[in-house]
């Protein structure tokens, strides 16, 4: 039974490194004596009953196949959850290596790191130092099989702290440099600092990287596309990047373009259809301003409890790559909670049965 994949590249030459391909079973096809082979190419076909085999096809009037183009995008799919990381090579990095598309899959998709990246071609695992160009020889757009292995807890506690990552069930993650000393009240002030000038960063279907950075805001309610005035669908508390910031939208007198954090596309928008997370929004601490008392809107939660302004993020546990969650107070609510935070009606006093 053959199945699983086939790959064509060019025979090696005496310039090529030492070759990493798994040896083919001999062929026992007979062959004519004193018969010079014509250039040709060695097509690697995977069997699930025998393995990984090679079989050399001579090519008409003796022409060799060019060898594949430069790798430029790699896909890697995990059977388990369906969630696909697309690895961008440049096309003239011609050495990158496997071990290089693992950590680009691990920063994309932001693995936990209590987990290990894997990947298979054609059944087959591959190495660190194999490298995509000269050893493994893919073309463009190949497809890797990934499978995620869980790290020895004990294996974790050497970990320092040089980077964290904060979730919001309603903002997307974000990640900040920290070290030993970072407390709560830091990650948070470097949070609101990124939600008034932040970098984001996308990729398209092609792999292409796209960076943009503005203000962070969100849609107030959910509207309908209106070609008259200009401006998109909306849904409620969808998060919307603008790189002029709310200065794009001053006065309402037109609409601004603006981009959905989650995946980059393009919409239009107006001023009343959006709210800054603003100073006045996300307020990191308590404080006094003109002699009101000012109560802060957010709060980090670890390991299940609240933490303290003044808690040390090592000193409570949270190492490299570790998720803390912010919970904050939103300006927007969908209108199904508002109507579950609404307070209850008094109830009205019933009227007494008539007398007859």
């Amino acid at each position: 039974m053959i199945g699983v994949g086939v790959t064509v590249k060019p025979p090696p030459t005496d310039d090529d490194d030492d070759d990493v391909t798994p040896r083919a079973r001999p062929s026992t096809a007979p062959t004519k004596p004193n018969v010079v082979p014509k250039e040709g190419c060695t097509v690697h076909v995977v069997s699930l009953l025998y393995g990984r085999m090679a079989f050399y096809i001579p090519t008409l009037l003796g022409y060799r196949a060019p060898p594949p183009p430069a790798p430029q995008t790699v896909d890697a799919a995990a059977a388990d959850d369906d969630q696909v990381a697309r690895a961008t090579a440049s096309a003239s990095n011609f050495r990158l290596r496997i071990a290089d598309v693992k950590r680009l899959i691990y920063e994309r998709v932001r693995l936990s790191p209590s987990f290990r990246i894997e990947l298979y071609l054609h059944g087959l695992p591959l190495n660190d130092h194999l490298s995509l160009m000269d050893e493994l020889r893919l073309a463009k757009d190949t497809t890797f099989d990934m499978k995620l292995t869980r790290v020895a807890p004990w294996l974790l506690l050497s970990r320092g702290l040089g980077r964290v990552r904060v979730n919001c069930p309603l903002l997307h993650t974000r990640a900040f440099p920290v070290d030993e000393t970072t407390t709560v009240l830091d990650l948070k002030r470097a949070y609101c600092a990124s939600l008034q000038q932040g970098e984001h960063t996308w990729f398209t279907a092609d792999g292409v990287c796209v960076r943009r950075a503005g203000m962070t805001v969100l849609t107030l309610a959910k509207a309908k596309a209106d070609p008259k005035a200009g401006t998109s669908a909306l849904v409620v508390a969808d998060e919307l990047l603008i790189e002029g910031g709310m200065g794009a939208l001053a006065g309402g007198k037109g609409a601004a373009l603006a981009y959905r954090i989650t995946n980059g596309s393009p919409v239009t928008v107006v001023e009343s259809q959006v709210v800054a997370l603003s100073e006045e929004v996300m307020v990191p601490e308590t404080k006094v301003l003109k002699g009101e008392t000012v109560e802060t809107t957010m709060w980090i939660n670890w390991g299940g409890r609240t933490l303290g302004d003044d808690f040390v993020l090592h000193a409570v546990g949270v190492r490299t790559d570790d998720t803390v969650t912010l919970e904050f107070l939103s300006p927007v609510l969908p209108k199904k909670l508002l109507t579950l935070r609404l307070p209850d009606k008094p109830k009205k006093g019933g009227k007494g049965k008539k007398k007859k």
